[in-house]
């Protein structure tokens, strides 16, 4: 029985390799191209609240935006009141490569993970939600302000 198993083994292995010896050249060629990173529009990205900062620090413009449809209380210091029903206006004159960083005040990013998969699917690639929302925002100590009148 010893025998067998072996000998069946040792046949597998031999067609298996029989076969990866068939292999066309073509699927064996480096590559120099560099295959441009792809996601989901319909899976919001998200960032934390310390790498913003880093950014902020750094000098990098960001777009901060509020999709909240009615508030109270503070919201992240020049971060502009767009709610999901106008994002598309709101936007329409940005750069498409833009970094765009929608919050709320929910923990699980209800509304800013609506409002960046909406930002994606109109083909901005740099667009994402704030994980943690605005307290997440508060706790790295970046600036709030009251709401502006509007």
């Amino acid at each position: 029985m010893r025998v067998r198993v072996f000998t069946l083994g040792a046949v597998l292995l031999a067609t298996s390799a029989a076969g990866f010896a068939q292999q066309p050249a073509q699927t064996m060629k480096a590559t120099t191209e560099v295959a441009k990173p792809a996601f989901n529009v319909n899976v919001a990205r998200r960032v934390t609240a310390e790498e913003i900062k880093s950014q902020i620090d750094a000098g990098a413009k960001v777009y901060v935006i509020d999709n909240r449809s009615s508030f109270s209380g503070p919201m992240a210091k020049g971060a502009s009141h767009v709610p999901l029903a106008k994002i598309a206006e709101w936007s329409k004159d940005l750069p498409k490569d833009a970094m765009i960083v929608a919050y709320c005040t929910c923990g699980a990013e209800q509304t800013s993970t609506v409002a960046v998969e909406k930002l994606q699917k109109m083909d901005f690639t740099n667009a994402w939600a704030l994980k943690g929302g605005l307290s997440a925002w508060q706790t790295v100590g970046l600036p709030t302000e009251e709401k502006p009148a509007q």
